[in-house]
């Protein structure tokens, strides 16, 4: 994840609980990408109805033949490509909704902020550290 930092709602020292966040990375970027990420989802279906009329209406005139067998054969092929990269934006739009996600710095387990590595406003990139956590765990013998 890269952006700016927002909010630290973390410091060292304290105590933090499975699922809290502790810092906010600016999602404005990710937000208008999942935008229109979503707007080319819509786009490739409308372009995929109606090429799936056309191909309907191509097999109708083949099987008059008033159609040939290349007409045909390209309205098919050209439905399976728009099919091809509505999965594509499926993909990516997907892959957006896990990084607009991931703005959000939130700890998976229970423990103590040993170190805070980041401030508001400064630029994280990707494997930068942004806290160190100190996780007690408690040992018995069964």
């Amino acid at each position: 994840m890269e952006g700016r930092v927002l909010q630290v709602y973390a410091d060292t020292g304290q105590h933090v609980k499975a699922g809290e966040l502790l810092a906010k990375i600016d999602d404005e970027k990710y937000r208008n990408d999942l935008l229109a990420g979503q707007a080319e989802i819509k786009r490739r279906e409308a372009l995929i109805d109606f090429q799936e009329r056309s191909v309907k209406r191509l097999l109708q005139l083949y099987g008059k033949k008033a159609a040939s067998l290349d007409k045909k054969e390209q309205g098919e092929s050209q439905l399976a490509a728009f099919k091809a990269l509505l999965s594509a934006a499926q993909a990516r739009t997907k892959d957006l909704e896990r990084l607009l996600k991931d703005t959000e710095v939130i700890l998976p387990v229970t423990g103590r902020v040993d170190n805070r590595h980041i401030s508001v406003g400064d630029d994280v990139k990707v494997a930068n550290p942004l806290f160190d956590v100190f996780i007690s765990l408690t040992l018995t013998h069964r």
